[in-house]
């Protein structure tokens, strides 16, 4: 049996190690540049369409225009995939420490699957949310794994779906309460201390947040998928995946 407590501890206990502690720096660096850019993609439009100010109180955008800003937005996404492969390869590691293999095996094409698949999967998930709540908690459960297996295992993005889906149906009640969980903390966490952060203090405690819930489910993702493998349902998805099933 999956245990949903310890994989949450063992999520949050990840991002405390030596490497954990230094992917977060990274990944709240490139949070703040990522709402900053946003704020100012933003802040472009409506004052180019409307001559009216989004974040009034502070002038938390940066001097570019909305199509500069779109551009370095995909950078941004691009470096945020290549981080969520460093991530997974340091929380599944055994030493859970930052190793030159984590951030150079494969970069390049797991890079580009992990875009693909974030990409692809997180538009899914908005179309979810967009016919309900449940739709879009249970597409982003089904797809949680898809990085870990591209990542660790090196996986294209066809065998990761169905390796994640496969995961995912087999622990369902324990995956969609962790997805569920993590859905509430992102919107309370948004509603607490806004969509847009017009302070800088906001934009700081946002980007934290995002941060940690981030590498938190990760780190809880990645210890379910230890768990799974560990049992009978893993040891038998296995043999169907090296079977091409």
């Amino acid at each position: 049996m999956v245990r949903l407590v310890r994989a949450v501890a063992r999520g949050i206990d990840d991002i405390a190690t030596p490497g954990g502690a230094r992917v977060f720096v990274a990944v709240l660096s490139l949070t703040l540049v990522g709402h900053l850019l946003v704020n100012t993609f933003l802040d472009g439009l409506v004052l180019s369409g409307y001559g009216l100010t989004l974040t009034v109180e502070y002038g938390a955008t940066l001097p570019l225009g909305p199509s500069a800003a779109t551009w370095l937005l995909a950078a941004v996404w691009v470096v945020g995939s290549w981080l969520l492969v460093v991530t997974c390869r340091v929380f599944a590691g055994g030493e859970r420490s930052l190793t030159v293999d984590d951030l150079t095996r494969d970069a390049l094409p797991a890079t580009l699957r992990t875009a693909i698949a974030t990409g692809v999967g997180g538009t899914l998930i908005l179309v979810g949310f967009v016919f309900g709540v449940a739709p879009g908690i249970l597409l982003l459960a089904h797809l949680l794994f898809v990085p870990i297996f591209v990542a660790v295992d090196g996986d294209g993005l066809d065998g990761a779906l169905l390796r994640s889906w496969r995961l995912a149906a087999a622990w369902r009640v324990r995956v969609l309460a962790l997805t569920t969980l993590v859905v509430a903390l992102v919107v309370v966490s948004l509603l607490a201390v806004g969509v847009i952060a017009s302070t800088a203090l906001e934009l700081l405690i946002g980007s934290v947040l995002v941060a940690v819930l981030s590498l938190a489910l990760v780190g809880v993702a990645v210890d379910l998928r230890r768990q799974h493998e560990s049992s009978g349902r893993g040891r038998a998805s296995d043999r169907l995946h090296s079977a091409g099933v």
